[in-house]
């Protein structure tokens, strides 16, 4: 499935009705920006008004993912090539939402392990100025919050790590 193809597709069916993209996109209640998005591949149509605007188009979902009008004789074979190219995407899409939040844990950590040093820099400090009760007791709260903070970066981390294998190994 190629979006791009798939947007010029959807251009030219609506110049063929003569429709500007903010008459087509106030026909389901959308943005011009939103018909500009999937006229330029940046997008595709969401699910939920697919069909719609497929009737009104005069075309299949087949047609409209595919990009071309489809002769009946190679219907089917497109629609496996279609079917084969959607569950791609999705592999894809979960592969790169497994690294984007193994990202986010090391993120996590990063910052974690940066407010550590910065609270017991604060603690030295404290300590230093012989400056004891609530701010040396809000210091050590916040140790455990940053605890809080690493430790989740490290499950996140961990998890996204075992889902990316098990992905990848099936």
């Amino acid at each position: 499935m190629n979006q791009e193809k798939t947007g010029a597709f959807i251009a030219e069916l609506r110049k063929e009705k003569g429709l500007t993209q903010a008459q087509l996109a106030e026909r389901f209640g959308l943005s011009n920006k939103a018909v500009s998005k999937w006229e330029t591949g940046k997008s595709l149509p969401d699910a939920s008004i697919m069909i719609d605007l497929c009737d009104f188009l005069g075309i299949t979902v087949n047609e409209l993912l595919s990009g071309e009008r489809i002769r009946v004789e190679d219907y089917m074979e497109k629609a496996e090539e279609t079917i084969a190219s959607v569950v791609r995407i999705s592999q894809e899409e979960k592969v790169a939402a497994l690294k984007e939040i193994r990202n986010r844990g090391l993120y996590s950590i990063v910052i974690g392990m940066i407010l550590f040093v910065a609270a017991i820099y604060a603690s030295y400090v404290l300590n230093e100025h012989r400056i004891y009760g609530l701010p040396q007791a809000a210091t050590m709260g916040m140790l455990g919050f940053i605890g809080l903070i690493i430790s989740n970066g490290m499950v996140s981390m961990w998890k996204s790590n075992r889902l990316l294998k098990e992905f990848k190994s099936k």
